[in-house]
């Protein structure tokens, strides 16, 4: 809880500074950093990833279903996405954001439901609903001290609808990978590396990586030619 409220505390602190428009890199950051905690945890995670990846290319061709590698893979990439590589942050204010994101719980459950053929219990039902009440309770409470980006927009609902339903999910699809086996710390690092991947590609292709390096040298140095 600490380092998740401190996590917060950052995030928010990062998207509002002044000039930060790079949501793509903030999320490329995030999701690089989890795929070398994950590595370094634990070295053999890439020989074990590259030997499940080989026998994914073997299932395919030899005309099997969906492998374990391309569903963790799958999580990598409704990962980068759902976090829309983090563009909900620059047009939606951050405390309406988390406000919105804390309905996820329920949403998790009514997919596994309808999707996975998996049941909850009465007991899990309640206790999302009371963590959806309590984080909504702290989001109408903070709305006004928020420092976040400014008022929301409506390209941000629709990223932010598009970031709940994506999760929702991934949220399963791991959920299944977990209960059929796979270790967790390998679902991990072949998640969050195929999220670093997609996302080194996502802002290279656009130009945001240039251009927040830029931004960055300007920063570091106010006084200097701009690059």
């Amino acid at each position: 809880l600490s380092f998740h409220g401190l996590a917060a505390v950052l995030t928010e602190f990062v998207m509002s500074t002044p000039g930060f428009r790079y949501p793509g890199v903030y999320c490329l950051c995030q999701m690089g950093g989890f795929a070398v905690l994950a590595g370094a945890s634990e070295p053999s995670l890439v020989e074990k990833a590259y030997a499940l990846a080989k026998e994914a290319v073997s299932s395919r061709t030899a005309g099997g279903g969906p492998s374990n590698f391309l569903k963790a893979s799958c999580c990598g990439l409704l990962m980068s996405v759902s976090h829309g590589a983090g563009v909900e942050e620059v047009h939606l204010n951050y405390v309406f954001a988390v406000f919105c994101k804390s309905a996820k719980v329920p949403l998790i459950l009514l997919v596994s439901s309808c999707f996975f053929g998996q049941s909850a219990s009465v007991g899990e039902v309640v206790g999302s609903l009371l963590v959806f009440a309590g984080l909504a309770t702290f989001g109408a409470g903070e709305k006004f001290g928020s420092t976040g980006l400014g008022s929301s927009s409506g390209w941000g609902f629709c990223l932010i609808a598009a970031n709940l339903s994506i999760s929702c999910v991934c949220v399963n699809l791991q959920q299944e990978l977990l209960h059929g086996g796979m270790k967790q710390s390998l679902l991990l690092f072949i998640q969050y590396s195929v999220s670093t991947i997609c996302l080194v590609l996502h802002c290279t292709v656009s130009g945001e990586l240039s251009e927040a390096y830029r931004w960055q040298q300007n920063l570091a140095n106010p006084h200097g030619p701009v690059i």
